[in-house]
């Protein structure tokens, strides 16, 4: 799995630390709307209040069939980094949880010569100079 999630929480935080989740993971959605939902998983968050949108990337994702056969930690020793639970997202490894990239795209074309001055303009504000 690879998109946008969302996590409600009550606490302020930049980065997840998953040893404060309940059982050492972190759970987002997939639809931020569910948290209004009083029928879904998502809206049983223990934390209320703030929403933090992230991208997260699981290279090797469990279902149903692997949650109900294993535990967290035997999932983890068979590679995987999460799970997919129908439109929920359970994190077992931080390294999963991605701030949200935005990249700008110009709405005029550039020529060559005009790309080349905003990179080199762009390199030299991300260098302090």
């Amino acid at each position: 799995f690879t998109g946008k999630a969302y996590h409600q929480t009550s606490s302020e935080f930049d980065e997840f630390d998953l040893s404060k989740g309940a059982d050492g993971t972190a759970w987002f959605t997939t639809n931020k709307s569910a948290f209004d939902d009083p029928t879904s998983a998502a809206s049983a968050a223990s934390g209320r209040g703030k929403i933090i949108e992230r991208d997260i990337n699981l290279k090797k994702a469990a279902g149903w069939a692997e949650m109900d056969k294993y535990s967290i930690d035997e999932l983890v020793n068979m590679g995987f980094d999460g799970a997919v639970l129908d439109g929920d997202v359970q994190v077992f490894n931080k390294s999963a949880i991605q701030p949200l990239l935005f990249i700008y795209t110009p709405p005029v074309i550039f020529s060559s010569i005009a790309l080349v001055v905003l990179i080199n303009y762009l390199r030299r504000l991300d260098n302090g100079k």
